[in-house]
C-alpha cells in the first residue's frame, strides 16, 4: 500500500487521513458540507461514474431527518414527545429510541436515553451550572422505564424526556451510507460531527481503507494522537476536552451521569469505539465515558462487533485485544492494557 500521498481533513474529535495511492488521474472527489443537528455534517463520495449532485442529494436526507430526531428544534418530533408525552412516531424515531433503550438497560441506566431534564439544563454556551436542589428534581425524571412502546405508539410517563443526541448523529450516519450505497456509491466517507462512517476506500481498491487519525485530547483540535485503519465501519469518539467551561476554578464538560446529575468524574478523558453501526459506536462511546475503564470494558466486550480505544488522563491507553491496526504516533502516550 503506497501512502506517499495522504489527504488530511481535521474533523474536530477525529482526523481523517483517507490515504490515496500515487496516481496523477485521481480526481477530486464529489463533496458536500452543511450544517444540522447542531454539528457540521460531511459528505464525501469518491467514486465518479455516480450523480456529481448525490453528496448534496444524501445532505437533504439528513435535514429531513433532523426535523424527527433534533432535541434543538421546537418544531421536531423529539421535541413533540417531549412536551405530550405520546406520539405515533416516525420510523426513524421508534428505531433511535428502541436503540437507546437497549443501550440503557444494557448499561443498567449508565446511560439513559431519558436524561433530558438534565442536559438541557447544563447550558454550556452560558456557563451555568444548575444547584443540587434542581439536580436532584431532575434525576427524579430520569429513568429508561419511563419511556413505554405501546405498539405503534411511543408514551412517556412520570415526567420523563427523552434526549437523542447521542445516538441521532450515528443513526443518520448509518442511514446516509445506506442511501449512497443505494445509489451505487461504493467509496464513501460520512462525517456528522466526530461521528465517522466509511465504506469502501477512497483509493479505490479492495485492500485499502481510511487511516483514521484520533485526535490527541491534551492538544489543539487538528493533532492526533494515534491513527486506525477502518474499512467499511464507523468510529466515534466521546470526549470531555471540547464542550466545557471552568467556572469558579472547576472545571465542568456535557458529559452527565444520569446517576449523580453532574458531568463524569473519573480517570477517562476520551473514547473512540469502532464498530459495524454508527448508532451503536455513538451510544457506546458515552456508556465508557460514564462507566469508566473497567465497567465500560467490560460493556464492550458484550457486543461481540465493538470494539474500543479508552485514553486516560494521565495519557495511558487502553485497547480491546481485538484492535488491528492501531498505530501511536505521540511518545508521551503508552498503551498500559489490553482487554
Amino acid at each position: 500500500m503506497d501512502r506517499k500521498n495522504i489527504f488530511l481533513i481535521v474533523m474536530g474529535v477525529v482526523i481523517v487521513f483517507a490515504i490515496m495511492v500515487t496516481n496523477r488521474d485521481l480526481k477530486k472527489p464529489y463533496e458536500h458540507i452543511g450544517y444540522a443537528l447542531d454539528t457540521q455534517i460531511r459528505i464525501v463520495v469518491y467514486d465518479k461514474d455516480v450523480d456529481k449532485n448525490i453528496a448534496y442529494n444524501a445532505f437533504t436526507k439528513i435535514t429531513e431527518k433532523e426535523k424527527i430526531l433534533s432535541n434543538f428544534l421546537e418544531n421536531s418530533e423529539t421535541s413533540k414527545l417531549n412536551k405530550d408525552k405520546e406520539i405515533v412516531p416516525a420510523e426513524d424515531l421508534m428505531n433511535v429510541l428502541k436503540k437507546g433503550y437497549e443501550i440503557s438497560e444494557k448499561s443498567n441506566g449508565s446511560y439513559d436515553i431519558t436524561i433530558y431534564p438534565l442536559t438541557s439544563m447544563w447550558h454550556y454556551k452560558n456557563e451555568y451550572v444548575p444547584g443540587s436542589e434542581e439536580i436532584e428534581n431532575a434525576k427524579k425524571k430520569i429513568n429508561y422505564k419511563n419511556l413505554i412502546f405501546d405498539e405503534k405508539k411511543i408514551r412517556l410517563i412520570n415526567d420523563a424526556s427523552v434526549d437523542v443526541s447521542s445516538v441521532a448523529k450515528g443513526y443518520i450516519a448509518d442511514e446516509i451510507i445506506k442511501y449512497l450505497k443505494e445509489n451505487n456509491v461504493k467509496n464513501a466517507l460520512v462525517d456528522a460531527g466526530g461521528n465517522i462512517k466509511v465504506t469502501g476506500s477512497p483509493s479505490k481498491k479492495e485492500n485499502v481503507g481510511f487511516m483514521i487519525g484520533i485526535q490527541d485530547p491534551h492538544s489543539n483540535i487538528g493533532i492526533p494522537f494515534a491513527q486506525i485503519e477502518i474499512k467499511d465501519k464507523s468510529i466515534v469518539t466521546s470526549g470531555i476536552y471540547e464542550r466545557k467551561f471552568e467556572k469558579n476554578g472547576k472545571t465542568y464538560h456535557h458529559i452527565i451521569d444520569p446517576k449523580t446529575g453532574y458531568p463524569t468524574d473519573n480517570d477517562i478523558v476520551a473514547v473512540s469505539v469502532i464498530g459495524e453501526n454508527s448508532i451503536d459506536c455513538d451510544a457506546y462511546a458515552t456508556a465508557v465515558m460514564v462507566l469508566g475503564t473497567d465497567d465500560g470494558m467490560k460493556l464492550i466486550k458484550s457486543k461481540e462487533d465493538l470494539k474500543c480505544i479508552i485514553i486516560k488522563k494521565n495519557k495511558k491507553v487502553i485497547l480491546s485485544e481485538n484492535i488491528k491496526e492501531f498505530q501511536i504516533n505521540n511518545e508521551e502516550y503508552t498503551v498500559e492494557k489490553i482487554y
